[in-house]
């Protein structure tokens, strides 16, 4: 890939995770949803909440906390996800799979 394209993509990635913000409260958690998610396509050896958060500069603990106990509407990113999908694969050949969800 050129560098063009890497910085196309980049952009991307913010327009897409921007389709995610009212599913966030605030906009800190937004912000860390950006940086978990680059954290996991990065070349990162360990792609762990540690190894991205120092890789991003920031403080282990912060990206920690995200992960554990930042609340976000569960439902409203899984309505999201399927709409996504839905609109992206839409064929009148498609098939869909519903997952359960158990324990809830």
């Amino acid at each position: 890939m050129t560098l063009k394209q890497i910085r196309f993509l980049g952009r991307k990635l913010v327009a897409f995770l921007a389709l995610f913000d009212d599913c966030f409260g605030r906009a800190d958690a937004r912000a860390l949803l950006s940086i978990y998610v680059k954290g996991q396509l990065s070349n990162i050896h360990r792609r762990t909440a540690e190894a991205i958060a120092l890789a991003a500069g920031r403080a282990p603990r912060t990206l920690q906390r995200f992960l554990e106990s930042i609340k976000w509407d569960e439902q409203r990113l899984r309505d999201r996800c399927q709409q996504l999908v839905a609109a992206e694969h839409a064929h009148p050949e498609a098939i869909g799979c519903k997952v359960r969800s158990y324990g809830k």
